[in-house]
């Protein structure tokens, strides 16, 4: 039982380690752990359960390990790694429990079939949806989802505007338990239900969609920020006013210029100096720079997107979900000295309270962008405006220097946009891409 276990904890963490190569695990994943219980006779136990999200949480939150020590400060930092992956596995252990208390009620085959599809799927959705709630909000967890690895190949999300994830989510989970109880039974409906349940993945290979990249994206340019933690703010800006002007000496039909969240990590409300180089040197006539940097306003501190002109700073946008702990802390925890000063030992936080200010971006008659920075996508921040008004999607990935996690941020927006049908413009510190209703992605 315990290999059994093994396998499918470390099959589902290979699959957002290298979606591109074992996104498909998730199809499988799940099979030995109904194997024990279906075929084994094993009894599902809680410890069973935290044992499996030790390995899979310890694997998968290797990213999380190394930003701490990289990023974080003070000697048990390395601690916040371990609250976070025995926190998980909790929750992993809730999970059987709850499946094999279920199963235990009623010995039915179709009833444990039920069970086990049932509370598996509302531990996924819960774990994405409130499973952060530890920092006192109802935050979840977005990259630990099942589907989340499918993005890599857009056609096996076809049917998820119209399934819904939590939909999408119980498909899959349904279809590794009939494959099991198929194989148990011999049985030739068990077959057929395991093909039913697999169609919607398969639909988007049949399927003759096409989607259209629209004009105004290439009239989106992007520029890769300055790298570096101990950047003086006039270095920042003028290493920012080269690669605009890079940019525009080999593309002149760029008409908006986009930058990611903290490309310039200091206020730009007080740095003028920045604006105005970039307007003197660098802006041509008619060229947008939207740039994520940091804004004051009456000492608090926001993390904003500004809408630079050849002329001044016309718009912001101001962030509506900070990061816990990393930009702001949580009242909860604030008896902590370790919390305090885990990231934000000699950094002021920003302000969690919502500031007026204008929830879209207008280049133009036809490109308005409705904007979200980094935790905005992540903690599905609700949107407001038509489906036709792409997202404008400013992150942060440069905090990760484990690629994988960078990738699933990337994968994420790819899931976004087919789940909400919006084109999605995504701005990393690393690169600018446009993501269409149908995940199909071009660079910018």
């Amino acid at each position: 039982m315990w290999i059994a276990l093994i396998v499918s904890a470390i099959s589902y963490a290979l699959a957002f380690a290298f979606p591109s190569f074992c996104a498909w695990f998730v199809f499988f994943f799940l099979i030995p752990v109904f194997w024990c219980t279906c075929i084994g006779g094993y009894a599902l136990s809680f410890w069973q359960g935290f044992a499996w999200g030790l390995i899979f949480y310890g694997i998968h939150f290797y990213a999380f390990a190394l930003l701490f020590i990289e990023r974080a400060q003070g000697e048990l930092r390395l601690l916040a790694y371990v609250f976070l992956v025995v926190y998980c596995a909790l929750h992993a252990g809730i999970w059987f429990w709850l499946m094999q208390c279920c199963a235990a009620y009623h010995s039915n085959l179709v009833w444990r079939v039920a069970c086990y599809s049932g509370v598996t799927t509302l531990y996924f959705m819960f774990m994405r949806c409130v499973g952060l709630w530890f920092t006192g909000h109802l935050l979840g967890y977005p990259f630990a989802l099942p589907l989340l690895p499918l993005a890599q190949y857009p056609q096996l999300l076809y049917a998820l505007p119209f399934l819904t994830a939590p939909g999408l989510l119980l498909f899959l989970i349904c279809m590794q338990i009939c494959a099991i109880v198929g194989y148990i039974k011999k049985s030739a409906v068990c077959g057929l239900l395991t093909l039913f349940f697999l169609a919607p993945f398969a639909y988007g290979w049949l399927s003759s969609a096409v989607c259209l990249v629209p004009a105004y994206v290439a009239t989106l340019g992007y520029v890769e920020p300055p790298h570096g933690t101990n950047l003086h703010p006039l270095d920042c800006a003028q290493a920012i006013n080269s690669g605009i002007q890079k940019l525009m000496a080999t593309t002149a039909e760029t008409r908006c210029i986009i930058m990611p969240e903290a490309a310039y990590p200091f206020v730009l409300n007080e740095h003028t100096y920045a604006t105005q180089m970039w307007c003197n040197n660098a802006l041509l006539d008619e060229v947008f720079l939207l740039i994520g940097a940091h804004r004051t306003n009456k000492e608090l501190l926001q993390n904003s997107l500004f809408c630079v002109t050849p002329s001044s700073i016309t718009t912001h946008y101001d962030k509506t979900k900070k990061m816990p702990f990393v930009e702001y802390l949580p009242a909860l925890w604030n008896q902590f000295n370790f919390c305090k000063t885990l990231f934000l030992k000699e950094k002021k936080e920003f302000t969690t309270t919502q500031k007026v200010c204008r929830d879209f971006i207008k280049i133009s008659d036809d490109l308005i962008f409705e904007p979200l920075i980094c935790s905005d996508l992540y903690f599905d921040t609700p949107t407001r405006y038509p489906v036709r008004i792409p997202l404008l999607c400013a992150v942060n990935d440069s905090w990760f220097s484990a690629t994988y996690m960078r990738t699933l941020m990337y994968l994420f927006a790819i899931f976004k946009a087919m789940q909400e049908q919006r084109d999605i413009v995504y701005v990393g510190h690393y690169y600018g891409i446009w993501i269409s209703q149908c995940g199909m992605s071009v660079r910018i």
